[in-house]
């Protein structure tokens, strides 16, 4: 279908957040993502160049999304968000509906009663589908505990932070752990992969999403802690 970029807001140095009017209001799952494609950047075969981007919202109550916000970040050596960055009015593109199976578990079903803390860990953008997922958790099932880990490697790359405060003082069971890699007076310096695993128990389930070597490894650390394929889920990108 036919969207627009109609504006774009700096987040961080390296990360935008883009707000795209659709042709037709799509519905969206927390943690589903669109595919985009860009009629002006064409590929070697002399075709649009396309890129999938999670959603930063979502269709509550079985609304539908006018426009869509995605969170990307800017690669300089690419082809799309160099040129995404130099856009100073509304650009016409192609868009999908929402898609992906990345979303939560239905946590209205008796079968999860059991599951008491659900644990969210990411790196980089990888926090856009867990804003959705995250906001919907709080607000319906205010009983569980919800944590999430967000690794990054400056203090100027940490994204929504004033909204994860917020969550924090309204939401008791709600627990925020920025992770970075490369500042060491940060109170909690170095991978993610280091602090999430005391939040770990039987009854838990966890989200990752982040670079496909992040997700690898954190795989890894979940199968040796004894949760099974039915207890995370996975969201990678390169």
């Amino acid at each position: 279908m036919k969207a627009i970029i109609q504006t774009s807001t700096a987040l961080t140095p390296n990360v935008k957040r883009f707000l795209i009017e659709t042709e037709v209001p799509i519905n969206a799952l927390p943690g589903q993502f669109v595919t985009l494609s860009f009629p002006e950047l064409l590929d070697e075969n002399n075709r649009s160049i396309a890129r999938s981007y999670s959603l930063l919202n979502w269709a509550a109550n079985d609304s539908q999304l006018p426009v869509i916000e995605l969170c990307i970040s800017l690669n300089s050596l690419g082809k799309v968000t160099p040129w995404l960055w130099g856009l100073d009015k509304p650009v016409e593109i192609e868009s999908t509906e929402a898609l992906g199976t990345f979303t939560l578990r239905d946590y209205q079903d008796s079968v999860y009663d059991e599951v008491s803390r659900i644990l969210f860990i990411c790196t980089g953008t990888g926090i856009a589908p867990f804003i959705p997922m995250i906001e919907h958790i709080l607000n319906n099932h205010p009983q569980k505990e919800v944590f999430l880990y967000s690794g990054n490697r400056n203090f100027t790359d940490e994204l929504f932070t004033d909204i994860l405060k917020l969550w924090e003082v309204e939401f008791p069971l709600f627990t925020y752990v920025p992770v970075f890699s490369r500042e060491v007076s940060a109170e909690n310096y170095g991978y993610v992969h280091a602090f999430y695993k005391e939040a770990l128990h039987m009854n838990c389930h966890v989200y990752v999403c982040g670079w496909s070597e992040m997700c690898k490894e954190a795989r890894q650390h979940l199968k040796a802690m004894g949760l099974t394929r039915k207890q995370y889920f996975f969201e990678q990108y390169n």
